[in-house]
């Protein structure tokens, strides 16, 4: 690429960043009661968590003697409070806080 293309593609990925953001304010009645709006506000919190503990137990190796029960363990906490109290946040804090306090005590090594 050069210099000018360069400068062509940033002002443009710029101007459609900006006009994106900026029909959030100018259409606030019609985009907040979109269907498309509505689902991804229902499944967005449970694709997090679940990219979550895929990126948390991608090198984790499960035929090993070490059964890595804190991260199961840890899994299971964050799915049954995010179950129990539909927080991200609440449930990502409780299994990451059990986690590290397995692998802080070495209570299952």
């Amino acid at each position: 690429m050069t210099d000018l293309e360069m400068v062509i593609f940033i002002a443009a990925m710029t101007l459609a960043t900006f006009l994106t953001r900026l029909s959030a304010f100018l259409l606030p009645g019609r985009i907040a009661h979109h269907s498309t709006v509505l689902n991804i506000n229902k499944t967005l919190p449970a694709a997090i968590l679940s990219l979550l503990v895929i990126y948390s137990v991608k090198d984790s190796v499960f035929q090993s003697t070490n059964f890595k029960l804190p991260e199961l363990m840890s899994i299971s906490i964050v799915v049954l409070v995010h179950l129990w109290r539909r927080n991200a946040l609440v449930s990502i804090f409780s299994g990451t806080f059990i986690f590290m306090l397995f692998k802080q005590t070495k209570f299952f090594f």
